[in-house]
């Protein structure tokens, strides 16, 4: 399985969706956000061809996440999946 890398501003991305999901909907809420948003990147590590290609850079992936409205947007070597944004799909341009 190749190693997860998530850059500090997705790190920080991943802390603040969690939060505002705590204050907004309560522990279990943000709980089963953090899980998925978990499952996904790790689930991306064993299969990155799975998300589309971002047409406007190289090398960069996106994966909407299921049942959340978040999308995960990475790159992948052989070796590493190098997670670089989570987004809310309202910040989609």
């Amino acid at each position: 399985m190749r190693q997860i890398h998530l850059t500090e501003s997705a790190i920080e991305e991943f802390v603040d969706i969690v939060a505002h999901s705590r204050s907004q909907w309560g522990e279990y809420n943000a709980r089963q956000i953090a899980a998925q948003l978990d499952g996904v990147i790790r689930w991306l590590a064993e299969h990155p061809s799975n998300g589309r290609k971002v047409d406007r850079i190289k090398n960069l992936h996106a994966k909407v996440v299921a049942r959340f409205p978040y999308i995960i947007f990475y790159e992948f070597t052989d070796d590493q999946l190098i997670v670089r944004q989570i987004i809310h799909q309202s910040r989609r341009r």
